[in-house]
């Protein structure tokens, strides 16, 4: 029986958002700089640039490489449990406020980042190489749960991706390291994007719906590749793979 990586063993209950009975969700200016701009642009809070970042309502030049753990969206459609989710998400006073156009244009291109910006460490040539090792590595199985909100980018609902425990081991943090970055024990796959901030009531049946469905296990999988992508937004809307790298079966 396969055995999974234990939630102290990662941050996501550590990193959860926080909400305060009775308050309403605003905002917050990472989402409002790097994600509302794609989603809604005409909003009067949205945040266009800022100095020291490299958005330009929403987009970045040059492109930034990251390595992801595709999901494939026909497989999260065909759980039940998934569909449950959504039903009670459409169901919610806050739906509405849901950029569902958004969500059906992100299905080729939804993915858990392992790795981002890797050309600020990596050369090219250096980042090529690293593919070819990484061929190396043997497939796992994992689970996508949630949804999740974090301690920053207030207004996105992720599913946290939870991989197998080998030997005790995980094999995501096992990959991060091998790229030369550290651990993180957050694999997310960003889902649900809002268009404005929620009030009292809206916030209020955010956290429910939040806690129902903590740990509920929407999707078991096997990982069989992880990809190499350029992406020109935080939203994957302009994006490309680079590279397919398979992981060895057994």
């Amino acid at each position: 029986m396969t055995e999974f990586i234990r939630p102290h063993q990662l941050r996501y209950r550590a990193l959860a958002y926080r909400f305060a009975p009775g308050a309403a969700l605003p905002l917050d200016d990472s989402y409002r700089l790097c994600h509302l701009p794609l989603i809604a642009p005409e909003h009067p809070d949205v945040i266009s640039s800022k100095p020291g970042e490299p958005y330009d309502m929403g987009w970045f030049t040059p492109p930034s490489r990251a390595l992801v753990v595709p999901v494939d969206a026909e497989a999260l459609d065909a759980s039940p449990a998934y569909r449950r989710l959504m039903t009670r998400l459409r169901a919610a006073p806050f739906a509405p406020k849901i950029a569902w156009d958004l969500q059906e244009r992100r299905r080729p291109v939804l993915h858990a980042t392992i790795r981002s910006h890797l050309q600020r460490q990596h050369s090219d040539a250096a980042i090529r190489h690293l593919t070819l090792r990484l061929r190396r590595l043997r497939r796992f199985r994992a689970r996508l749960t949630g949804p999740w909100m974090g301690d920053k980018n207030h207004g996105r609902l992720y599913l946290p991706l939870v991989p197998e425990a080998r030997h005790g081991r995980d094999p995501v943090s096992h990959l991060q390291a091998l790229t030369g970055g550290r651990p993180t024990g957050l694999y997310t796959v960003g889902l649900v994007h809002f268009r404005d901030h929620l009030d009292a009531t809206e916030a209020t049946a955010l956290r429910l719906i939040l806690r129902d469905w903590r740990d509920r296990i929407l999707l078991d999988t096997v990982v069989r590749e992880i990809r190499l992508m350029a992406n020109h937004d935080s939203l994957a809307l302009d994006s490309c793979v680079l590279a397919r790298i398979p992981l060895r079966g057994g």
